[in-house]
């Protein structure tokens, strides 16, 4: 009998856009296809997005004040 090999296939969680406005529904639709294609997990683009803040947030406030 021939052994068939096994397939690990990662589990990427998605956000859900079902009845949601279209500018949300869209917004949800380009994050999981970022999410697929960068094998980004929900933990990763939330640390992405806090550290996008921190940065533009500072340099605002370095404009502002300079």
């Amino acid at each position: 009998m021939i052994k068939l090999g096994k397939v690990n296939l990662k589990k990427i969680y998605q956000f859900n856009t079902a009845d949601d406005p279209v500018l949300i529904r869209e917004h949800k639709n380009l994050i999981n296809t970022l999410m697929r294609k960068f094998s980004l997990d929900v933990y990763s683009v939330l640390l992405i997005s806090t550290l996008k803040g921190f940065c533009l947030g500072g340099l605002s406030i370095w404009l502002i004040m300079r």
